[in-house]
């Protein structure tokens, strides 16, 4: 729980925070690559962010952007496995959030699309289509 990190440092050794929540510690929380192996991302907690990078060909990451991910807390988040979405659970606001995945850029636009979940927690894909909720795919 970021919440009792109040030791965390950033790069330049202030409090690790961010713009979002000031009052609350900024913590990663998840890492994903996208199926191409171009971007990877990770979930910022305390800045309620998702970060990109992009991944040169030998390895080295280059900073893409950050993106707002319309709730608190991102606890998970996963990439679809054509590369084409990203859902993201935010624990603390108990909402999951699809963002559209430019696969050239590795930019993430909101789907228009959120879900109520109490405490979302953890994002799996299933095998198989289900109905309900957003249609993404």
């Amino acid at each position: 729980n970021n919440r009792d990190h109040g030791n965390a440092k950033n790069a330049a050794g202030g409090p690790a925070s961010g713009p979002n929540r000031p009052e609350q510690t900024s913590a990663a929380a998840d890492i994903r690559i996208t199926p191409d192996g171009r971007f990877l991302y990770g979930s910022n907690r305390g800045h309620d962010s998702l970060v990109c990078y992009s991944v040169d060909n030998d390895g080295r990451l280059k900073l893409q952007d950050f993106t707002y991910v319309r709730g608190e807390h991102p606890r998970n988040f996963n990439i679809h496995p054509s590369g084409d979405w990203i859902l993201v659970a935010n624990q603390d606001s108990g909402n999951v959030v699809v963002f559209k995945l430019d696969k050239e850029t590795g930019a993430l636009t909101y789907a228009d699309c959120e879900i109520p979940v109490k405490t979302a927690r953890c994002i799996q894909w299933a095998p198989k289509k289900r109905s309900g909720g957003c249609s993404i795919m």
